[in-house]
């Protein structure tokens, strides 16, 4: 967030709550959804519609204050209508309107970082809350609808900003048997391959490097996996995060295509492949491979055959931003790493290169 300051709910820090009944957990949400209403009446209804995943989205935002930064990501899977059984995110602040939600009657008492999270592997009704930065995000499995709250709409972090309301839509996701995973995704007309490791070993450098030689970009920081026959990717956003060292050094032509907002200097540039690659950009495509990224500093790139077990020991990780739910998770990349092949993706020095070996692989 920009400034690093904590922010300190004016509501109740949400912990040593009550009973956790799940009549409870609905009068709660209820009410969370009376004051968005009462938002979104005074300021407005701004509404847009999308297609994510084969379904409709829809985003209803009380008034235009954060409509600008939680959007853009978002823009590539724009309609004009969406169609009747998807999910709606109702989504207001702070700022702008004094409508807060309340505090809730329940809490499991789990913490992860600065998240509190509230009552969400089982039931009805899902929620978890960010102490941080003031940020709530609620879901009704039941009546497809989703709330988001943001505390201060004038320090919207630029993580947000990149990959806005991802726990609601892997939530939402669950259902339809996906699972969001923190990776990349590029490819061809003939499929994609993911991109998954941590950060630092050049799985954000890779899929830039591709989409700007040509070839075609899911996403680069978290894309939706979807086992079956055959398994495929689809795109959440079309955002990609970059550092400044990348940046220079690799892709220095990509300089003019970063999103201009302040950032912290330990996050990284964000940019938009909308904005400078529509016609590069797809909705999804099948997935052929899970590729492990590694910087070896030599002058060519190949690929080497790994196992089932690598590929799902490098995607585990991605789950622990989404609470509850694991096991679930765990299962349905078990499920993935078994259908696909996986390779270690030793990287050259020539991002030229990595695209041409990526092009390769995926030639029908």
């Amino acid at each position: 967030m920009a400034g690093g300051a904590r922010v300190t709910p004016e509501v109740s820090p949400w912990r040593d709550a009550g009973a956790r009944t799940d009549a409870e957990a609905l009068a709660f949400f209820d009410r969370c959804l009376e004051a968005f209403e009462q938002a979104r009446a005074r300021a407005g209804d701004v509404r847009s519609h999308y297609r994510m995943a084969g379904a409709p989205l829809t985003l209803s935002f009380a008034g235009r204050s954060l409509v600008g930064d939680l959007t853009p990501a978002l823009r590539h899977l724009e309609t004009t209508a969406t169609g009747d059984g998807g999910l709606t995110i109702g989504i207001w602040d702070g700022s702008s309107s004094d409508r807060v939600p309340p505090a809730p009657a329940f809490t499991d008492r789990a913490s992860r970082g600065n998240t509190e999270l509230l009552q969400y592997s089982e039931g009805r009704i899902r929620a978890a809350f960010d102490s941080w930065l003031g940020m709530l995000s609620v879901l009704d499995v039941e009546r497809n609808l989703a709330l988001f709250w943001l505390r201060d709409a004038s320090h919207v972090p630029i993580t947000l900003v990149g990959t806005p309301f991802r726990i609601i839509l892997q939530w939402w996701a669950s259902a339809l048997d996906g699972q969001l995973i923190h990776a990349a995704a590029v490819g061809t007309e003939s499929g994609a391959v993911v991109i998954s490791g941590p950060s630092g070993t050049g799985k954000s450098s890779t899929a830039l490097a591709a989409l700007e030689a040509g070839l075609l970009y899911l996403g680069d920081d978290f894309v939706l996996a979807q086992p079956g026959s055959p398994p495929r990717v689809f795109s959440l956003y079309n955002s990609a995060k970059v550092d400044d060292a990348t940046l220079e050094t690799r892709l220095p032509a990509l300089r003019d295509a970063v999103h201009a907002r302040p950032r912290l200097a330990t996050e990284k540039e964000v940019l938009f492949a909308q904005a400078r690659w529509p016609r590069q950009l797809r909705a999804d495509l099948p997935l052929r491979a899970i590729l492990l990224p590694s910087v070896t500093g030599g002058p060519e790139s190949r690929l080497v055959p790994l196992g089932a077990a690598d590929a799902l020991r490098s995607l585990l990780p991605g789950i622990f931003p989404f609470p509850g739910q694991r096991q679930e998770a765990v299962t349905r990349l078990a499920r993935l790493a078994r259908q696909v092949p996986a390779y270690r993706f030793e990287l050259g020095h020539d991002s030229r290169g990595v695209a041409e070996t990526l092009r390769r692989f995926l030639e029908p």
